[in-house]
Formats: structure tokens, sequence, C-alpha cells
């Protein structure tokens, strides 16, 4: 049978009294809760049944609690987890991009981006003996002059002037002139011929090329001397940004 509580058993808000006897009278065992006392009698698996009975009740008090407090939380951290996700070593980064490869200073007569250099003039030029020509075409100083040399014994010659000429191999393109090194070359009677070509760097830092379409060998004073040469000749713009 249940017994009373005590006074101070009575000074406890927070505890709660539980006795029983089983089926052979064992001692009683007593929990407190609250002011009161309940005294159970019966099978140990009853009071077992019981015992979990109370325990899930106050797991799922605890659980609703748990619930009501956490929603507030779990809705603010939603978007932080949403946010962190393309970052993470498991997501899909965008391929890196590479521009083309270009080259840091571009030759010399060619434009940038590896452009083809554009036709400034492309005309015919006869020279004849003493006569001269200016390549850039802006009736500037003269490029290359058909002049008698000192100490000449072979009659006229097409040098360069206020420009030089210069030997290539293979065709005289702007890019090939561009890169000429072999200045100070000069057409005679000795080299002339249907064909030959020479690159011209101008004194306004532009390049030409010139190739021999024909010649007139009548000079009286010199046998065998050039006395006029006609030439295809081709005049290209500066790249763009030079000087």
């Amino acid at each position: 049978m249940g017994k009373p509580s005590s006074q101070k058993d009575r000074g406890k808000g927070s505890s709660f009294s539980l006795s029983y006897e089983g089926a052979a009278r064992e001692p009683a065992n007593h929990i407190k809760v609250g002011s009161g006392g309940f005294s159970f009698k019966g099978s140990t698996m009853a009071l077992l049944a019981l015992a979990v009975l109370a325990l899930a009740g106050t797991g799922a008090y605890l659980a609703l609690s748990g619930q009501n407090q956490g929603s507030p939380s779990t809705g603010s951290g939603a978007p932080s987890t949403s946010a962190s996700a393309p970052s993470g070593g498991t997501g899909a980064a965008a391929p890196a991009r590479s521009g083309s490869p270009t080259s840091a200073t571009p030759e010399v007569g060619q434009a940038a981006g590896a452009q083809p250099a554009a036709v400034r003039e492309h005309r015919k030029v006869v020279l004849r003996s003493g006569s001269n020509v200016d390549l850039d075409f802006t009736n500037g100083q003269p490029d290359i002059i058909f002049s008698l040399p000192a100490n000449a014994d072979d009659g006229y010659t097409i040098v360069g002037e206020n420009g030089d000429l210069a030997t290539v191999d293979g065709p005289a393109t702007a890019e090939s002139c561009a890169a000429a090194t072999a200045f100070g070359f000069a057409i005679d009677q000795k080299n002339v011929r249907r064909g030959l070509t020479a690159c011209v760097l101008t004194d306004e830092n532009r390049v030409a090329a010139l190739t021999v379409l024909g010649w007139q060998a009548d000079d009286p004073n010199y046998a065998g001397g050039l006395s006029s040469v006609t030439m295809d000749v081709t005049t290209w713009e500066k790249p763009e940004g030079a000087a």
C-alpha cells in the first residue's frame, strides 16, 4: 500500500514517490517525485513497462521542446549551407580559360596580331642616270639614287641615299625586308638581271621591295654601263604604333 508522504517529502516540489510490492512481497523500492507518493503492487514486468512509458513520455516532451527551440536556427542555417556548396571540394568549378598566346614584341614590318602588312604604294619606277626616288612617296628625301660612284669603272649604280638597300634570301616581302640585315647592296651592270630583288629601308622607317623588270646598257661613257633601270616597287605601311 502507498504511504503518505512525510513533511520533508512535501517540501520537495520536484520529487515523486513510487513503490511496489512484487508477487513474492519483495521490499518496496521508493522513488520520490513531487509532494505525493505512489505505490504500485504488481509484477516486475509491469513496473518495467510503466518505467518505459514514463521514459518515452519524457523523451517525446524533450523532442518537442527541442524542435520548437531549434526551428529558427535551422531556418537561418540553410542559406549558409547552400551558399558554401559551390566553393567546397566537391563543387563543380568553372573551367579556367586562358587567352590565346601572343608575341610580346611583334616583328618589325608586321602589324600586331600577325596581320599582313598594308601596302602603301605599288608602282613601276624608271631610274635614269643621275635620278633618284623617294620610296615613301611623300615628296620627301630620296631613298635611292642612280648615281656614278667615285672612281667608278662600271658606270652608274643604284645605291641607297637616305635609305639603304639590302639583299634577302627568297622573296622580298614585308616580313623578309623588315628582317633584312645585309645592307650596303648596290645594283650595277655586273649583277643586274631580270627578276633581281632588293629591299630598301626608307628614311621614314618603312620597308620597300624592288624587282628589276629591265634595263638599258648603252651609256656612251662606259662600255656596257647602265643608262636606265625599270623596277617594280612595293612600299608597305609601318607597323601600327611604330615611330
